[in-house]
């Protein structure tokens, strides 16, 4: 099986030829998007080299390093039939990522709802607070016109002077 083997690898056109890696570690760098479109791959010590083109136009893009004949040997199934697989686990996961959406549209809506609730009660206290700074300017106004205002000293002495006669 080619999963058993080992893979040597030039991940450039440079030529510089690294390895050997087994097909789990290249699986890992390919599923990560760290292979480039130049990199070439040799599963027989560096005799014949495959582009990793060719080895997801043969093989298909999931799993390029696994051969399309080695298939019956992995799950005992035809490469169709191991592509209707592949087919139904892509659904399948599709689906998981469909509810995992929803719920986190939900999530962001009771946010949101959430967030509305708090501005709205932020105004009220903004309102309570300016009607409250109001009415304290209020007083002070009126506290000035009744104590502190020269008409009101002018009066206040007129009174004194009418009580002292």
């Amino acid at each position: 099986l080619r999963d058993e083997m080992s893979l040597w690898c030039r991940p450039s056109a440079s030529g510089e030829t690294h390895g050997p890696y087994s097909v789990e570690q290249v699986m890992e760098w390919y599923e990560r998007r760290e292979i480039l479109v130049s990199a070439q791959f040799s599963f027989d010590g560096g005799l014949n080299w495959e582009s990793i083109v060719d080895l997801r136009r043969r093989n298909g893009p999931y799993r390029p390093f696994v051969w399309m004949t080695d298939t019956d040997s992995i799950s005992n199934h035809s490469p169709i039939e191991y592509l209707r697989e592949l087919v139904e686990s892509l659904r399948n996961e599709v689906d998981e990522l469909d509810m995992e959406s929803e719920m986190m549209i939900m999530e962001l809506d009771e946010t949101e709802l959430m967030l509305e609730k708090m501005n709205n009660v932020q105004k009220i206290k903004d309102r309570e607070e300016a009607r409250h700074l109001e009415e304290k300017r209020r007083e002070e106004k009126v506290r000035w016109m009744l104590l502190e205002s020269p008409m009101v000293g002018l009066i206040g002495c007129g009174r004194r002077l009418l009580a002292a006669h």
